[in-house]
């Protein structure tokens, strides 16, 4: 079996770094995950038993790049998606395209790189998109609306999406709820990748972190767009099969009429490798969706098969 992961960070010193610090606008997320199970979190690293979630998560990013693939190797994972970020205008914080560039250069058989460029940036912005994929060998861009609180249907966004289709690669939106109260949820609605996928059908759009609490809304979408693929980054695999947690649409319609659209992502180092790759097998799919979710995909939409 083939074996992608949608999205990873990119394991790289600095990658999260300011955002996670105590005052930083992510800070809330620590306490998120801190309270996932300790042994769930560190399954891939048990020699950073006893540490913080965010000294954990800075060590395993703060690694020589060997040691990550060693993580892909244990796992069984063939290639990652992984992405920069810009969102100065918003946040100040920068993640360059050279930083996920030189990972892609380095090993270009097992990672997939997506450019960070901030809309509010303008045409500045979408000559470094150009550049980004044709010169630092980046595969499509990647976009947090709710942390450059800005809508996905903002007018400053659509050079971006239009450069994109020139350039024939994807969008990835976080479109799922974000853990920073200071910021409205709303901006990462599922409802406005609709009207961005009615606007460009040539678009190929991923719609990250698998759309919750709007799950249902993002599977029409999605049923009726087929430029858009759902990745379930950071989402315990397990949870899909509860009733009562919101997922159940994802799971039943991912099963027949949008399985050609789901994608597997771990979020690591957030959620471990192995871990989530052993619940996606545990779901009750057909071998072969469980194939789709897992890999084929991943492969067919960065046109890697």
């Amino acid at each position: 079996m083939r074996i992608i992961d949608g999205r990873v960070v990119p394991p790289a010193k600095g990658a999260v770094a300011s955002a996670l610090s105590p005052t930083g606008y992510l800070s809330d997320y620590q306490e998120l995950y801190r309270a996932r199970d300790e042994a769930d979190f560190l399954r891939d690293s048990p020699r950073l038993q006893g540490t913080t979630f965010r000294e954990a998560v800075l060590a395993l990013l703060d690694q020589p790049l060997s040691a990550f693939l060693g993580f892909l190797e244990d796992a069984g994972i063939e290639q990652v998606i992984c992405a920069a970020i810009d969102v100065r205008s918003a946040q100040g914080r920068h993640l360059p395209n050279e930083v996920v560039g030189e990972l892609v250069a380095q090993c270009p058989e097992r990672i997939v790189g997506l450019a960070g460029v901030d809309p509010r940036h303008g045409m500045a912005a979408v000559r470094e998109l150009e550049r980004a994929v044709k010169d630092l060998g980046l595969r499509g861009a990647n976009f947090n609306p709710w942390e450059l609180r800005m809508y996905p249907t903002d007018r400053l966004f659509y050079p971006l999406y239009a450069k994109c289709v020139e350039l024939g690669v994807c969008v990835s939106l976080h479109a799922s709820v974000s853990f920073g109260p200071s910021r409205r949820m709303d901006y990462s609605h599922v409802r406005y990748i609709d009207e961005v996928a009615s606007d460009f059908p040539e678009l190929r759009m991923i719609a990250n972190h698998g759309g919750w609490p709007w799950v249902e809304d993002l599977v029409a979408l999605c049923w009726r767009n087929r430029n858009v693929f759902i990745c379930t980054s950071n989402v315990r695999p397990r949870y899909l099969a509860d009733a009562d947690t919101g997922w159940r649409p994802l799971l039943r319609y991912g099963h027949t009429v949008i399985q050609d659209q789901v994608i597997w992502g771990s979020g690591w180092p957030a959620l471990p490798f192995r871990r989530t790759i052993e619940e996606v097998e545990a779901l009750p799919l057909k071998p072969s969706v469980k194939q789709k979710w897992l890999g084929l995909n991943a492969l067919r939409l960065f046109d890697r098969a």
